[in-house]
């Protein structure tokens, strides 16, 4: 999931998002993650949590929707 490159918890999204806001020269444009079981889709299970857990760090994402999400 999360864990590879960049946030690995909700209060890690939270304070880079009030870093962004308190420096006008940056931008955060997008978001991505890694869903480690995607190819292997019989263990459905642990890709919906993975699931689950990025669209709530989305969630701590603001504007979000002009965000690139992938």
């Amino acid at each position: 999931g999360l864990n590879r490159l960049g946030c690995k918890t909700f209060e890690e999204v939270g304070s880079i998002m009030e870093i962004v806001a308190n420096h006008t020269h940056l931008h955060c444009s997008g978001v991505f993650t890694h869903f480690a079981t995607s190819e292997d889709m019989k263990n459905k299970s642990y890709f919906y949590s993975q699931l689950d857990r990025f669209e709530k760090f989305l969630d701590r994402i603001p504007n979000r929707e002009t965000k690139l999400i992938h």
